[in-house]
């Protein structure tokens, strides 16, 4: 199993210049018991995020996770999102948007990102645009994304529940520059929703079940890749010292689900360490 740590998705700015490939290293490092990956640029497919006509206020978002709904239509989830008036570069304003959000939501058509076109949502509020998936606390805390999954005809996300530590009128990005981090996890949380024709601004997107103990020993469960095989939902979830740069504190929870079930069926959650033990 490879992990795939997700990029910024920015929006380049006009007439890129061209930059050299890097080749692969010689030697791989040190701690590295697992393949050399080489990745190389796609001009023709980045055409999918530049100046999109069915959204142009996107601009830009982190946590880029997707997965394929069905033959021709594949679900994206971002986390921190940029949006701004339509024509604006993102390159010209970046730091300055008008509006930054903590997750959204995009369908893409078509499986070849040359031709594919892409769609992305977010929620609507009284003073504008606000994240897809807002807790339910008006505390001012909010959800990253974390993985998301298929199962049957259902779509399942799950997020991060999250809020800032600096104090009431703070300027965030000075304080960010100064003292690193400005936020601490509360826990997770998870949206599931039956798979229509419909966008996914149109389903009926409903909380799942939690265990009784949600920040069971910090873990943030489906705060990375998420699978399932064989009637498991395998969840590779971050740990407080993975948030603290240390990887080796990612879980990989274990849960039973019924195919076309309305939501995740817990069959008592069952934690893998790095040792590979259930437990």
């Amino acid at each position: 199993m490879i992990l795939l740590a997700t990029a910024i998705l920015l929006q380049a700015c006009a007439q890129p210049a061209q930059q050299p490939v890097r080749q692969p290293d010689s030697q791989p490092y040190a701690q590295s018991a697992g393949p050399l990956l080489h990745a190389e640029p796609w001009a023709e497919a980045d055409r999918l995020f530049f100046n999109n006509p069915d959204t142009p206020e996107w601009k830009g978002a982190d946590v880029a996770n997707s997965v394929a709904v069905d033959d021709n239509r594949i679900l994206w989830v971002f986390g921190d999102t940029l949006l701004a008036e339509p024509g604006v570069n993102a390159c010209d304003r970046f730091g300055t948007f008008d509006i930054a959000l903590h997750n959204s939501l995009a369908l893409q058509w078509g499986t070849d990102p040359t031709t594919a076109r892409i769609e992305h949502f977010w929620g609507h509020a009284g003073s504008g645009p606000e994240s897809f998936f807002s807790p339910t606390e008006d505390d001012g805390s909010w959800y990253w994304m974390g993985g998301v999954t298929v199962f049957g005809d259902q779509a399942l996300v799950f997020l991060m529940h999250a809020r800032s530590t600096l104090p009431a009128g703070a300027d965030a990005n000075e304080a960010t520059a100064c003292a690193g981090l400005n936020f601490e996890m509360l826990g997770w949380d998870a949206r599931i929703a039956r798979i229509t024709p419909q966008t996914p601004d149109k389903w009926q997107w409903r909380s799942v079940s939690l265990p009784d103990d949600v920040t069971w020993h910090g873990i943030l469960a489906g705060s990375s890749t998420v699978i399932v095989r064989d009637d498991f939902l395998y969840a590779w979830s971050a740990g407080p010292a993975t948030l603290a740069g240390n990887p080796c504190s990612l879980r990989v929870g274990r849960w039973l689900q019924r195919r076309r079930a309305t939501c995740a069926r817990r069959s008592g959650i069952r934690m893998q360490d790095g040792r590979h033990n259930w437990r």
